[in-house]
């Protein structure tokens, strides 16, 4: 039988009818991190702003004989002690997170209702799980399986987050559809191949060349596997469409390979990233050039959140060691470039972070991080990070520039 998308994996009430007709479930998630900024959004003040964060989700799942299954799941975040203002994706009073009906057979599944979709990287199409209040569609998708293929069709609006208590709705403004395939390795093709076809509706849509009604599709290919030590995991993606009356022509190339030497002590992984992801050229220009990454992960470049894939270059190494198979430490740094002097510095959900088409100046900064991550049992895991970012001359020569400090205690627990 095809794969549904996974529920959580643990559940702390199991039901099944005695003639096998139904199984019926519950569990959940509760996440607290507590997240301390040093000069955030690089200003003097205030120095410190330290909160806690909470979010908790609980599902039901009902699993009818072999052909049907009905999902709820609720979703709960708030914020404690934030010195300045909460950002949008920081609380939500209790609501209704997924919804849905499933069908499905021997290699397809059918589904209706409000769900999470995430597709490959997570480069376009995320749950956005980094950020405190995840994301959600309602949606409609079909998957069938054939020939070593995977056929994803979906359509559906971002469920926007309104902070009272279930009145969460769909984003009128905001339309999502596509198709998305996937063909397993084989002896013909090391390694698993992407392609994708979306298209994306936003009829309040900004950038640095204003602020309007944007029509955009995008088509993509991503090529990834493993092979003894070596990873890799590269993508490409081409956007075409119309920002009020004016064409779209924008692009993307990112790369994420590495070795893992897992006969050594602690069994060391050297990876890089690189991404090259366009601007606007020329704002006053007839055309734009700024790449948008629809809905990508929010924590894309940690979760600092500083950044976003947005008229950009940057380059990622990054060491990861496993000192048991649960407990992890990775020490990475990222340099961070603006694609083009005359488009803006966007944020991870394409909001626009600094922009002065006067400066000339393309480096943003330098992000050294240090992640350790312990997996206490199947249940419980903890993950503390600490990041430093230091503006680069941009951010130098165009508003406040204090060196931002981020550390980040992280619980989570799974039932």
């Amino acid at each position: 039988m095809v794969q549904s998308a996974p529920s959580p994996p643990e559940s702390v009430l199991q039901i099944r009818d005695e003639q096998g007709g139904w199984t019926a479930s519950i569990g959940g998630e509760a996440r607290l991190a507590g997240e301390s900024f040093h000069h955030l959004r690089f200003e003097p003040d205030p120095a410190w702003d330290t909160y806690l964060l909470q979010r908790y989700l609980l599902h039901g799942d009902l699993t009818i004989g072999e052909s049907a299954r009905l999902f709820a799941e609720l979703q709960y975040s708030s914020v404690t002690g934030r010195e300045t203002d909460p950002r949008p994706t920081d609380q939500d009073a209790p609501d209704v997170h997924q919804a849905f009906g499933e069908a499905h057979g021997e290699s397809w599944f059918a589904r209706a209702g409000r769900q999470e979709l995430q597709y490959g990287s997570s480069r376009l199409i995320s749950v956005r799980n980094g950020p405190n209040v995840r994301l959600a569609f309602d949606a409609a998708r079909l998957r069938a399986e054939f020939g070593g293929w995977t056929l994803d069709a979906f359509a559906g609006r971002p469920v926007e987050i309104d902070r009272g208590a279930f009145d969460d709705q769909a984003e009128e403004d905001e339309l999502l559809a596509g198709f998305y395939a996937t063909l397993a390795s084989s002896d013909t093709l090391p390694g698993g191949l992407d392609l994708y076809l979306l298209a994306y509706i936003n009829d309040e849509a900004e950038f640095a060349q204003g602020a309007g009604r944007e029509r955009r599709g995008s088509i993509g290919s991503r090529w990834f596997g493993t092979s003894g030590g070596l990873d890799w995991n590269f993508e490409g993606v081409a956007q075409w469409g119309s920002f009020e009356d004016d064409p779209i022509r924008a692009w993307t190339l990112a790369s994420d390979s590495g070795f893992t030497w897992s006969d050594a002590t602690w069994k060391p992984r050297l990876g890089l990233k690189a991404d090259f992801i366009s601007g606007d050229a020329d704002r006053d220009h007839d055309r734009l050039g700024t790449f948008n990454a629809l809905f990508p992960r929010g924590s894309y470049f940690g979760d600092i959140g500083i950044v976003g894939p947005a008229n950009l270059i940057d380059l990622h190494p990054s060491l990861d060691l496993h000192f048991t198979a649960d407990v992890t430490l990775t020490a990475d740094c990222v340099f961070f470039w603006r694609a083009s002097t005359d488009d803006a510095l966007y944020g991870p959900s394409g909001n626009i972070v600094r922009d002065d088409p006067t400066s000339e100046a393309r480096y943003i900064g330098t992000q050294p991080s240090l992640i350790a991550s312990w997996r206490v049992d199947r249940r419980l895991t903890l993950i503390a990070t600490a990041t430093h970012f230091a503006p680069g001359a941009f951010l130098r020569e165009t508003g406040p520039h204090e060196s931002i400090d981020f550390f980040r205690l992280e619980a989570i627990f799974r039932f």
